[in-house]
């Protein structure tokens, strides 16, 4: 399992650290959450949608 550092937010305006760092998603977690998702895409792709705007 692939360790990296935790992921820290910064303020744009001041480059000051904003809130708590969080732990970064590994390759393997990555890859745990996306591999159902894509399995899913196709029926998801042929759903209607509940609102179109005209």
């Amino acid at each position: 399992m692939t360790t990296l550092p935790p992921v820290q937010g910064y303020a744009p305006r001041t480059g000051t650290p904003v809130g708590p760092a969080v732990p970064a998603t590994t390759p393997e977690q990555f890859d745990a959450v996306c591999t159902p998702l894509a399995g899913a895409a196709p029926a998801w792709a042929h759903t209607p949608r509940a609102c179109v705007r005209r």
